[in-house]
């Protein structure tokens, strides 16, 4: 139990035994739940919700808006950017707004002051919807401004209750998903998590050609097909013939699930190893064998063990797979010959372009206070950094590039693969050497997940090394060939092993 459930140690729980005393001089209970609901709010303070990172959801909602509105019916239009706002709710939801889920390690000590059950999930309720309320409406105000003339005010209002109601939808059922299913609920997240940001990304690359299907639909009708696609039921109530009823019926549904469903617990992964960890272990024998340093060795084990193992990591990065499959899809959709050929080189080209995502993570740890093992070890920053740089190598990039691999040998061809693969991995390789300082601020597992921050310093290198990795993968496609391939991959080889003993020069 971390020190938020130890007593009045930090501000949030001194703040709550302010509030607790409180609620023995309130006897209304909604003084009590309203009591309850200012202490989860201070406790997770307003930086969970950043403006900034709110300004892409906004922009992207803003931006389809506008393509939209002159070309499709308001009901179409509804449709869309329903659809638009459920896959951005739920990406934040099912990762690092993950916990508004789950019931939090201080629990048991708020449950223990004088509030009944029911109160204490109404509070985790409002909490919830108020966070909904911010990740919804402040993405659909644009939306809602931008809509076609057709639409009235009325239905411009209708547009951001419909939206409220979906999201407030998605987080019932999902915690209906981990009442059910626990612990065994994660992966199945993950996966979720990586179908949705794979569909979003797909959507931007080919959604709006598809815009076309739905365009002409003047109104929901509970006899078509479109009455299966849930956003739709959200968007019932614009059109030629509103359904009034059906959206408001449905989010009050979903709120009478949320205030009457506990919170469950999160359990902890079993200590065994799973299939990756099988298939992986050849190559981190020959990793320890002839890559590592022996003072090397610590910081790679603990980042390859350990990291796989923490949940908010998981969760806020492995999704990003969702990136290169939608491009894989798009790939795909398109002719066999230099289209796919294109597509692919950039697929294989450019993981390092979101390998931040995965970087900004690394310090995260639900048991940070044992930092002091690593503080404490006799080795070099420079050791532990090289070590851990290495582990995440073996760790992710190299599974990422095995399955990319696969999928474009059987989508082009062995040759393509392997004159592409090999050298796209080396390349992502010396990104991750080159922005790990620069993402990772601290040590590896050594700060709470909620208390990491990412003040986003590296856009400006990373929208260089973006632009950088696309030229080389348009050169790479039309001009590398198989001799070409093998002595660029000496050149990385080189390139990796003279950055990692610059590495332990620069820093000791």
């Amino acid at each position: 139990m971390n020190s938020s459930a130890r007593g009045p140690s930090t501000s949030p729980v001194s703040q709550a035994v302010v509030e607790a005393r409180a609620l023995h001089r309130h006897s209304s209970r909604v003084s009590r739940t309203l009591s309850i609901l200012r202490f989860f709010l201070s406790a997770h303070g307003s930086a969970d919700l950043p403006i900034a990172a709110l300004l892409i959801p906004i922009s992207l909602s803003g931006a389809f808006a506008l393509l939209l509105s002159s070309e499709v019916t308001p009901f179409a239009f509804a449709l869309c950017t329903l659809s638009l706002s459920a896959a951005l709710v739920a990406i934040p939801l099912l990762g690092e707004l993950g916990y508004l889920l789950r019931a939090d390690p201080s629990s048991e000590w708020i449950e223990a002051q004088p509030a009944t059950a029911r109160e204490l999930r109404a509070a985790r309720a409002l909490h919830l919807l108020i966070t909904l309320s911010v990740l919804t409406i402040l993405p659909l105000l644009p939306v809602a401004l931008f809509a076609p003339d057709a639409m009235s005010l009325l239905e411009r209002a209708y547009l951001l209750l419909g939206g409220l109601s979906l999201s407030a939808t998605l987080a019932a059922i999902l915690l209906l998903i981990q009442a059910l299913l626990g612990g065994r609920a994660e992966s199945i997240f993950v996966m979720l998590q990586t179908v949705i940001v794979a569909g979003v990304v797909l959507g931007m690359i080919l959604g709006l050609g598809q815009v076309s299907a739905v365009a002409d639909i003047a109104s929901f009708d509970f006899e078509s097909s479109l009455a299966l696609y849930p956003p739709a039921w959200f968007a019932s109530a614009i059109g030629e013939t509103p359904t009034l009823w059906l959206a408001p019926g449905i989010g009050v549904l979903a709120l009478a699930l949320l205030l009457s469903l506990p919170r469950p617990f999160v359990q902890s992964k079993p200590r065994r190893k799973n299939i990756m960890e099988r298939l992986l272990a050849p190559a981190r024998a020959l990793a320890s064998r002839f890559w590592l340093t022996p003072d090397e060795r610590g910081p790679f084990d603990l980042v390859y063990d350990a990291v796989p193992r923490e949940r908010e990591i998981i969760l806020r990065s492995y999704p990003m797979l969702g990136i290169p499959l939608a491009f894989l899809l798009a790939a795909s959709f398109g002719e066999a010959g230099a289209e796919r050929e294109g597509l692919m080189a950039l697929l294989l080209f450019t993981p390092g372009i979101y390998l931040p995502i995965l970087l900004s993570q690394i310090p995260a740890s639900s048991s940070h206070d044992a930092r002091w093992i690593l503080d404490g070890a006799p080795i070099t920053e420079g050791a532990w950094k090289n070590g851990a740089i290495k582990a995440l190598g073996i760790r992710f990039v190299l599974p990422l590039y095995v399955l990319l691999a696969v999928l474009a040998w059987q989508a082009i061809g062995l040759g393509f693969t392997l004159r592409m693969a090999i050298p796209g991995a080396l390349l992502t390789q010396l990104i991750l050497r080159r922005v790990y300082p620069i993402c990772v601020p601290d040590a590896p597992l050594s700060i709470a997940p909620d208390a990491l921050r990412s003040d986003l310093n590296w856009g400006g290198s990373l929208m260089g090394y973006a632009f950088a990795l696309t030229i080389a993968a348009v050169l790479a496609n039309q001009y590398l060939s198989a001799i070409g391939a093998a002595g660029l991959i000496l050149c990385l080889v080189l390139m990796e092993w003279s950055g990692g003993r610059a590495l332990r020069r620069s820093l000791g």
